[in-house]
């Protein structure tokens, strides 16, 4: 299974799309920081240049280098504002992106049991038809010298031909649940991976924790993070309607002039340095600021009734996940129970049959109830399994090396 969920990231787009947009934004996050920090510039310009309409008949020659060292200190608060921002949408991408892989994951998780419980229950049902033919195959032999009636024989017949329809769709059950689970992996349906087959999920054994509220929902968090984002943007879109002030310095060193023009780079050497304060403030635009106010409510109004949507789904399913947690406990204990009391009378009537005192029909009815509860009892099992995997998604515990070999 955790080769299965590797396959399972490796082929995702929705999980690599998640893992990009991650990757993306701790880069954008590292940009947003570098704005802090003073930049070195190099500038050179060298080339013939001439002049229009009075061109000189031979062009001149222009040349100039520049180091230029420059700081922006202030810019209204503006650069802090977007780290700030790029700092939370760094958060939310990797929440979004652990919330990816769990999924894929607990989809994986999910199918491989799905296939495990298929494959056994075709065990199940093919054991029970094969007796089933032993049983008609015997009877056939008694109807044909005399023994037995033509009910007698058709009866038999007909339960047999009723476990060879079972076995067939037990069969295509298995083939289906495999097929699924390769889609899910992304591997075709043609290739020669083969799955081990799991008797029961080892995580059956282990507790299973319920107590999960809104707060652990990846869906909650993300929300949180975009009302933090939103406050954020607003504030940055509200300081447009003030005056803008910024401070900046720099410092630059160079020369010009000095190639073929009979002087040296020392002749024009030269440095300067300024330190800025500009003030601005558009006192009229046509309406555009208030515009774009409306713009980013609008717009943070959209984006946040689409994860208030996907929030109530994401509750409404760990609201399921408790209740299928209760139940399974107890369908647990019943079909342990259940198992239990039907191998202690598949003993019984084995012993009464090979004494005689019961017929092979009590013997065949006992045989099935015994194959109903060892099924009821698997389902449950690897139903525990799968809850188990969910409480690991909710736990944000869950991923390709807590899977089952």
């Amino acid at each position: 299974m955790r080769q299965a969920g590797q396959k399972a990231l490796d082929n995702s787009p929705t999980y690599i799309a998640a893992k990009s947009s991650y990757e993306l934004a701790k880069l954008q996050t590292q940009n947003n920081r570098a704005i802090f920090y003073p930049s070195l510039d190099l500038l050179a310009l060298h080339g013939p240049q001439n002049y229009h309409p009075n061109p000189a008949l031979y062009p001149e020659w222009t040349s100039s280098t520049q180091l230029i060292f420059s700081e922006s200190l202030y810019d209204n608060g503006e650069s802090y504002k977007h780290y700030q921002i790029a700092k939370l949408s760094e958060e939310q991408s990797q929440v979004q992106f652990q919330k990816a892989k769990g999924q894929v994951l607990l989809g994986v998780v999910q199918s491989y049991y799905d296939w495990c419980f298929s494959e056994l229950q075709l065990q199940f049902t093919k054991k029970y038809a094969d007796e089933i033919e032993r049983q008609f195959q015997l009877a056939s032999a008694e109807f044909h010298q005399g023994a037995k009636t033509r009910a007698d024989f058709l009866r038999f017949k007909s339960q047999a031909q009723r476990s060879e329809l079972d076995l067939i769709d037990a069969q295509k059950l298995a083939v289906k649940a495999a097929q699924d689970l390769m889609a899910l992996i992304g591997v075709s349906p043609d290739s020669s991976v083969q799955f081990a087959l799991l008797q029961r999920p080892a995580s059956i054994h282990k507790k299973i924790r319920s107590d999960f509220t809104e707060k652990d929902l990846p869906e909650e968090k993300i929300l949180q993070i975009k009302y933090g984002i939103s406050d954020l943007e607003e504030a940055l879109v509200n300081r447009r309607n003030w005056p803008q002030a910024l401070i900046t310095a720099s410092w630059q060193y160079g020369s010009q002039n000095y190639i073929q023009t009979g002087q040296s780079w020392n002749d024009n050497e030269g440095s300067s340095w300024n330190a800025l304060l500009t003030l601005k403030w558009n006192l009229w635009d046509w309406g555009t600021r208030a515009r774009n106010e409306q713009i980013q409510t609008l717009q943070e109004n959209m984006d946040q009734q689409d994860l208030r949507k996907q929030l109530l789904s994401a509750e409404d399913d760990l609201s399921h996940f408790k209740i299928d947690q209760a139940r399974n406990i107890e369908r647990q204990k019943i079909s342990t129970e259940l198992e239990t009391n039907e191998q202690i009378n598949m003993k019984q009537l084995n012993s009464d049959y090979h004494a005689g005192r019961i017929n092979y029909l009590d013997l065949i009815t006992g045989l099935a109830n015994l194959l109903d509860a060892q099924s009821r009892k698997l389902r449950a099992d690897f139903d525990a399994g799968i809850l188990f995997a969910k409480s690991q998604y909710y736990e944000g515990t869950l991923d390709e090396n807590s899977l089952e070999e």
